[in-house]
């Protein structure tokens, strides 16, 4: 008994002197207050700049990533709608074109009371499918046929040269309308008909052109007779016989045209005479 209640006082006594023993917890220092705070439009800056980063953005809701999207223009969302919703009727007509064909084309379950199965409406329509497009084939063939019968080659016409027809008698006709040979032969068909006085006049521009073809003189509406001479004589100065028959030719025109002499057929034959005159031997 003594020896139980002297280790009782013994633990009463030993727990003060363990606490006592027991170092105080350290104490964590005040940290001391900020000398000169930031205003809060800094603050609200660098806030924002800090929640911007890349790497801060994936914590951001999705309605504010899709900004590109909320700007797009209204004409641009107006044609996004329209196109959404033809290829929704796009999509509705092609369904129901499906469950149509299906519904045409389903296998039938039930026969007739005849036996003949339900495939006999379509083999029909086959068959009638078949005879039109065999009567549109045969259709095209006979037309072809009389096509082909009743075609005939053109039939090929001589061409002939379109003659030109000239008043011999207007003044505003010139001697660059027709080549030589086209002069000569006017004036022969004149002479013919007895139209003496056009028909010195048609071997007159035949020696014009003749000449204008050897480059002894050049035709021009605003050229007189005399002015075709005088040409002549520059150019034509290694030809010494030409200019005197021209010139012949010249006055013998000039009287008859112009002037109130009488033309007969024997004048005419000498002014022809002279035109082949003019020409070089050979």
């Amino acid at each position: 008994m003594a020896a139980i209640v002297v280790l009782l006082l013994g633990l009463f006594c030993a727990a003060p002197v363990r606490a006592a023993d027991t170092p105080a917890p350290a104490t964590a220092p005040v940290a001391s207050p900020v000398a000169s705070p930031l205003p809060p439009a800094d603050l609200d800056r660098a806030i924002n700049r800090t929640i911007h980063e890349d790497k801060y953005t994936w914590r951001m809701s999705r309605e504010k990533i899709a900004e590109p999207d909320a700007q797009e223009g209204v004409i641009a969302r107006f044609f996004d709608k329209v196109g959404a919703m033809l290829r929704k009727w796009a999509r509705a007509g092609s369904d129901w074109l499906d469950e149509w064909l299906r519904k045409l084309f389903r296998h039938p379950q039930t026969h007739s009371s005849s036996g003949i199965s339900g495939y006999g409406w379509i083999e029909s329509l086959q068959i009638l499918l078949y005879g039109l497009v065999a009567m549109a084939v045969a259709a095209l063939a006979v037309f072809l046929y009389r096509t082909w019968r009743d075609w005939r080659p053109p039939a090929l016409v001589a061409s002939e040269p379109i003659r030109l027809v000239l008043d011999i008698n207007d003044e505003n006709v010139g001697a660059d309308q027709l080549l030589e040979d086209g002069w000569t032969k006017l004036a022969r068909d004149l002479l013919e008909r007895g139209e003496l006085r056009l028909a010195l006049r048609a071997f007159y521009f035949a020696s014009l052109s003749h000449l204008a073809a050897r480059n002894l003189i050049s035709i021009a509406r605003f050229k007189s007779n005399r002015d075709y001479e005088r040409e002549l004589r520059r150019r034509g100065h290694s030809f010494p016989d030409l200019l005197p028959v021209f010139g012949d030719n010249l006055e013998s025109f000039e009287r008859i045209w112009y002037g109130l002499h009488e033309v007969n057929r024997e004048l005419v034959d000498r002014f022809a005479a002279n035109v082949e005159r003019m020409k070089p031997a050979g």
